[in-house]
């Protein structure tokens, strides 16, 4: 992490921009992680975070047990096998999965057992169906096999006692599996965020309601909204639409939001007559922790804390918007749920059309990847107020500051989703 001795003795002017770098690490710092637990039903852990490390209650799987449908024998029994001189073996009893055998295997002897049966006493591999002539009630081999050859051991999975998964991992399809054989019938998570969204504006009115001169439909809300839900199952943000451009009234909601542990809002953070959040700030007496970064678009994004909960204000240009939610709000979250996963991955791809516009300021461009390449919009079409091309876009272009624009086959860094 960078020294931030400089940032701290900056960060509470406003008309101080920190770099993302900096911006994120204040965030890592800044943000404590939410301390309350829970436990809740196996399932109900769907995207939940363990808050504590899950250990096995016994060995998977709990018994020595065959991958496949066969006969389990002794090794020793099959040697000197070939077609020439087959070895005979009686069969003794059939075991499928779900009960124990009561015959053990003796020399000269096999048991007919189903894909993860256990394998008797005295068997020391398994061979297929297909690989032996049936007879009734013996099987002829005509090939020699390995001890613990198809041989699953008790325990060789996971064994009791370790840990089958750690702090901070969130539940999913693939960690169910092995949280399920723990033996665990009550998950133990951390409380999920509780979220508030809204945007500001006198020009804001409901879908729905007829636009009159200067007004426009309030999306920012619901697309905050609806962002929020898709990062995590389960996440549930209070959505309470849009308010006007009034200190006091938003000021008024937020303090009656000391209960949530991060409120996002959209629009009133740039420095014009009706951008209200720095006064809005310092009325709440918020503990500033940044309140611009360099990049576009999203340069003027607020963050501040007011007690436990964490404000992020985000600009009132869709796209911007939706910018600095990815590099700031998704961090935000990993630090108050202790999911890593919800923090944007690096890549590299290859762009596959140029993007000939400079970029003084370290630029995110919405794009859409293909394969390995990289498509960037038009020039015309990358305006932090364009909302339309957003469906079309899943990556980040990080474009470097002072770069002369992209060329096609140029390798450039992206984010990602995990």
């Amino acid at each position: 992490m960078r020294d931030l001795s400089r940032e701290d003795r900056e960060r509470n002017d406003g008309r101080t921009s920190v770099e993302l770098e900096t911006a994120l690490a204040l965030i890592e710092r800044d943000v404590a992680p939410i301390v309350e637990t829970e436990r809740v039903p196996l399932a109900e852990g769907l995207g939940r975070v363990l808050s504590e490390d899950v250990r096995m209650e016994g060995d998977l799987p709990p018994f020595d047990r065959s991958p496949l449908d066969g006969y389990a024998l002794r090794s020793a029994d099959t040697q000197g096998a070939a077609p020439d001189a087959p070895v005979v073996l009686s069969v003794t009893d059939t075991v499928h999965a779900g009960r124990m055998g009561s015959v053990a295997v003796v020399p000269g002897t096999a048991v007919r057992l189903m894909t993860g049966a256990p394998i008797p006493e005295g068997a020391d591999c398994v061979v297929p169906f297909e690989r032996v002539e049936e007879g009734g009630e013996t099987i002829r081999l005509s090939f020699p096999l390995g001890r613990h050859e198809n041989y699953c051991f008790r325990g060789e999975d996971i064994r009791k006692g370790t840990t089958a998964a750690r702090t901070g991992t969130r539940v999913d399809s693939r960690s169910i599996g092995v949280l399920a054989s723990s033996g665990l019938t009550l998950l133990p998570v951390r409380r999920r965020p509780r979220i508030a969204v809204f945007s500001t504006g006198d020009e804001l009115v409901p879908p729905g309601t007829p636009l009159g001169p200067g007004k426009i439909h309030d999306s920012n809300s619901l697309v905050l909204d609806f962002a929020l839900r898709e990062l995590a199952p389960g996440l549930a943000p209070r959505n309470l639409g849009h308010m006007p451009d009034d200190v006091e009234h938003v000021a008024e909601v937020i303090r009656g939001l000391s209960d949530c542990d991060l409120v996002v809002t959209s629009g009133g953070v740039s420095t014009g007559d009706k951008d209200i959040f720095h006064d809005v700030f310092d009325r709440l007496g918020a503990r500033t922790i940044f309140r611009r970064v360099m990049v576009k678009p999203g340069t003027p994004v607020m963050v501040v804390r007011m007690g436990r909960t964490v404000l992020a204000a985000l600009s009132g240009n869709p796209f911007a918007m939706f910018v600095d939610l990815q590099l700031f709000v998704r961090p935000i979250l990993a630090a108050l749920t202790g999911d890593a996963g919800l923090l944007l991955r690096p890549e590299t791809a290859e762009m596959e059309n140029d993007y000939p516009k400079r970029s003084r300021m370290r630029r995110f461009l919405r794009a859409a990847l293909r394969g390995s390449c990289v498509r960037a919009p038009e020039p015309g079409e990358s305006s932090p107020g364009m909302i339309a091309k957003m469906a079309d876009s899943d990556v980040l272009i990080d474009i470097p500051a002072g770069n002369g624009g992209l060329r096609v086959g140029d390798v450039v860094r992206i984010w990602r989703a995990r």
